[in-house]
C-alpha cells in the first residue's frame, strides 16, 4: 500500500481546518457536517414582547424553579461546545459553564438545525423545556424555530 506524500496531507489540513482538529473541539464537529443548508434563524428585537419576557441566561435561580415547564432565556453564545461522544452539541451562555443555562441539542436533531458553532460570540434568544442535567439547568433545543438572533 502507498502512503500518501506528507505534502498532500499538510494540504489538506490547511485546507480543512475542520478535518485537522480532533473530535470534540468545535472544529466543525459532527453537527457541522450533516447541518441543514436550508434552516435559518430568524431574528428578535429587544424591543419585542418574546425578548423581554425573556430571562437572562444567568439567572440560574429563576432557570431552575422552572424544571419541567417551557422558559426562555436571552444571552450571549460563549462557546459551542461538542463532547468527544458527539451525541449532543451544547451552547455555553458562560465561559464557566456552571454560571449559565446551557442549550443543548441532541443528535437526532443535528440535521434540523444550521451549523450551530457560528452562533459563537451572538446574542441570542432561546426557548425549550428547562430540564436538569447533574442539577444544573438546561434547556433542550428540537427545532431551529426555537432560537432567535438578537438584534
Amino acid at each position: 500500500m502507498t502512503r500518501p506524500p506528507i505534502i498532500a496531507l499538510l494540504s489538506l489540513a490547511l485546507l480543512s481546518p475542520a478535518l485537522a482538529q480532533p473530535p470534540g473541539t468545535g472544529g466543525g464537529g459532527p453537527q457541522a457536517r450533516i447541518a441543514s443548508k436550508t434552516a435559518r434563524f430568524t431574528s428578535v428585537k429587544r424591543t419585542e414582547k418574546r425578548f423581554k419576557d425573556s430571562l437572562e441566561a444567568a439567572n440560574l435561580a429563576a432557570a431552575t424553579s422552572r424544571k419541567g415547564k417551557t422558559a426562555s432565556f436571552h444571552g450571549k453564545v460563549a462557546r459551542v461546545f461538542s463532547p468527544q461522544s458527539g451525541r449532543v452539541v451544547i451552547l455555553n451562555f458562560h465561559e464557566d459553564y456552571k454560571k449559565a443555562v446551557v442549550a443543548v441539542v441532541q443528535k437526532e436533531n443535528f440535521p434540523a438545525f444550521p451549523d450551530l458553532k457560528p452562533l459563537e460570540g451572538k446574542e441570542v434568544l432561546i426557548s425549550g423545556e428547562v430540564t436538569l442535567y447533574q442539577e444544573r439547568p438546561q434547556v433542550v433545543l428540537r427545532k431551529p424555530d426555537q432560537v432567535w438572533l438578537v438584534e
